[in-house]
């Protein structure tokens, strides 16, 4: 029985291996999901085939009428909303099915080495900025609906994230190129900026409309499990062609 047993896994995972475009060591066959969740196995029915980094810039995101920010003094640079699992569709992959909590992960000293990190790269600006469980909340929300459509186990799930931020740096690239805060520029300089540390890179922007003024909200940039990488379709994007502003401070909209 333990022979048969054997032989089944080691064809379940040569099957898994094959359905994975990016490989990663990360990924584990679908029925040995760890039981941190209420759901026998992840929501879909495959791994994902590639993935969105979802930046928002928090000025511009707390420009919009309908979002709430109490938060005082915004930085000046973008900060992860999501981490998005996406199918060969180009869909993202959602879960609409209740989850277990997360607050375990940050327990104990790692467990506040990790939330500084993600309190200062992924808040939740629609949270004073002290109020720890607004932002674990909000994490909880992102591993709920997206993160558990990952294929990753939650940590794991985050630190990815907070890794791919760090060594794509959005901020950094448009700041080499001289994009400023409070200034448009026209799209192609945004363009330039992305494709000039990053070749390959696929991404699309968001924008808010201010009488005319698109005010940028979002950069959503493709990724695998390791780098940014070039999507077959391009994204959604609805900034327009012409000049787009990174605001300085709220405008309204």
């Amino acid at each position: 029985m333990m022979t048969y047993f054997l032989l089944f896994c080691l064809l379940l995972s040569h099957t898994e291996a094959k359905s994975i475009p990016h490989p990663s060591p990360h990924h584990f066959p679908l029925d040995l999901w760890p039981k941190d969740s209420l759901l026998p196995r992840p929501c879909p029915p495959l791994p994902p085939d590639h993935f969105w980094l979802v930046h928002t810039w928090p000025k511009g995101f707390c420009s919009n009428s309908s979002v709430h920010c109490p938060q005082r003094n915004l930085q000046d640079e973008l900060t992860i909303h999501g981490w998005w699992p996406v199918d060969r569709k180009d869909s993202t992959l959602n879960n609409y099915r209740r989850v277990r909590p997360i607050n375990y992960l940050f327990t104990g000293e790692a467990g506040e080495e990790l939330y500084t990190e993600m309190k200062n790269n992924w808040p939740n600006l629609t949270s004073p900025i002290e109020y720890r469980y607004g932002h674990i909340a909000f994490w909880e929300k992102e591993w709920a609906r997206h993160g558990i459509c990952s294929c990753f186990e939650p940590r794991l799930y985050f630190g990815t994230a907070l890794a791919l931020k760090r060594n794509i740096n959005i901020s950094q690239a448009l700041r080499a190129n001289g994009i400023k805060p409070g200034i448009e520029y026209l799209r192609r300089r945004f363009v330039t900026a992305l494709r000039r540390k990053i070749p390959r890179l696929s991404f699309a922007m968001r924008c808010g409309d201010k009488n005319g003024t698109k005010i940028l909200i979002e950069i959503r940039v493709c990724t695998n499990e390791t780098d940014a990488i070039s999507c077959s379709r391009r994204l959604n994007d609805n900034c327009g062609s012409c000049y787009i502003k990174l605001v300085s401070e709220i405008e309204p909209f």
